[in-house]
C-alpha cells in the first residue's frame, strides 16, 4: 500500500488511513511496523552498558600524535553582557511582556503621517510641494485641458 507520498516508506510507520484498512481486513496494524521500531532492536542498541572513565592517571597509552585543544581566537568588540532571549522570556521589570516594533509603522509627530517621522519631515514636505508644483505643471501642459475662449 502506498500512501501520504511515500511517507510509510520513509518513516516506517503506517499512516492513520492504511491502520483502517488493516482493521478492515482483520490485519494487525503492529505487524505492519518497520522492524527498527520493536523493542528487540532497541534493547540491541541501547542494551549495552558504557561503564565510566576514571581520571587521567588510569587512560590508557595511545601512539600517535598529541592533539591539542583549538587556538581560542578573541572575538573583536565589546563582549555580549546576555544570551539573546526568547520572546517568552522577554519581560520587563513591572514583569509585563516587554513587545518589539516589528510590523509598526512609525508616524511623524509634527503632521501624523505615516510615510516618515519627526526628523525627516521638512524633506517630506518639500517633496510633496515639489510634486505637487511638477503636477500643477503638467497640467498646464496638457494641451487637451486648455479652454480657449474666443
Amino acid at each position: 500500500m502506498r500512501a501520504n507520498k511515500g511517507r510509510w516508506q520513509l518513516s516506517g510507520i503506517p499512516c492513520s488511513h492504511s491502520i483502517a484498512c488493516f482493521r478492515e481486513e482483520r490485519i494487525d496494524p503492529e505487524d505492519m511496523v518497520h522492524k527498527c521500531y520493536t523493542i528487540e532492536t532497541y534493547l540491541q542498541a541501547y542494551g549495552h552498558n558504557v561503564m565510566p572513565m576514571r581520571d587521567r592517571a588510569h587512560w590508557e597509552q595511545v601512539d600517535g600524535p598529541f592533539i591539542h585543544p583549538p587556538v581560542y581566537k578573541k572575538r573583536m568588540g565589546r563582549p555580549p553582557k546576555n544570551r539573546k532571549k526568547t520572546p517568552e522570556e522577554k519581560l520587563q521589570k513591572d514583569g509585563s511582556i516587554a513587545l518589539n516594533k516589528k510590523g509598526v509603522s512609525m508616524h511623524c509627530s509634527i503632521c501624523g503621517k505615516a510615510d516618515h517621522n519627526k526628523k525627516g519631515h521638512q524633506k517630506f514636505m518639500q517633496r510633496e510641494m515639489e510634486r505637487e508644483a511638477q503636477e500643477q505643471e503638467d497640467e498646464i501642459e496638457d494641451p487637451s485641458i486648455l479652454n480657449v475662449t474666443i
